[in-house]
């Protein structure tokens, strides 16, 4: 199982990043679970030790199931 999530510097965030993946993953016979997260603005989320507002963590983590690999955009 693949979870996708793509993090971009500008307001339109990584859509098209994260439908390339998809097709990339589908092609090779992944399961890619039909939730997605694109977080735009990513300077304004992240710093360089991870998640600037810790109480995000939980909520942003809980969308995949156990066992999925996430893959980044």
């Amino acid at each position: 199982m693949i979870g996708l999530v793509g993090v971009s510097g500008g307001q339109t965030g990584s859509l098209n990043s994260l439908n390339s993946l998809r097709t990339i993953s589908r092609a090779l016979h992944a399961w890619v679970i039909p939730e997605q997260v694109s977080i735009p603005e990513g300077w304004k989320v992240f710093e360089e030790s991870g998640l600037k507002d810790r109480s995000r963590e939980e909520v942003e983590g809980s969308w995949a199931p156990s066992g999925t690999v996430c893959l980044f955009a």
